[in-house]
């Protein structure tokens, strides 16, 4: 079959590849839903597992599911968002389980601090 020029960008072979909308801008309420697009527009989409609980109400982090913050932090280099943006991404990914928390662990009741 001969192969024609295409002049309009169309590539056959990538049909079943899906556009991602470019993050240029944090929902103002980040709920589950919202930060799982955020995911999703980052190219780190939720695992189904994870999806699956929090369909029924359970927190994200309930499946102990971690983002790595190395990971997020060249994924949200790659975007036009202010640091205030990224910021508020991060504190509401910890909030919901999805980032590790830098918070130091309870102290005994032992410790004395020496």
């Amino acid at each position: 079959m001969p192969q024609h020029h295409n002049f309009t960008g169309y590539q056959p072979d990538h049909i079943n590849a899906v556009a991602m909308r470019p993050l240029t801008f944090i929902p103002a309420k980040l709920d589950a839903a919202a930060l799982a697009d955020v995911r999703d527009r980052l190219d780190m989409p939720l695992p189904k597992e994870v999806k699956a609980l929090a369909a029924v109400g359970e927190p994200y982090g309930k499946s102990g599911h971690m983002i790595s913050i190395a990971e997020l932090d060249k994924r949200l280099a790659a975007t036009s968002l202010k640091t205030e943006e990224k910021i508020k991404l991060k504190l509401a990914l910890t909030q919901n389980g999805l980032l590790p928390s830098d918070r130091p662990k309870a102290r005994s009741a032992n410790w004395r601090g020496r």
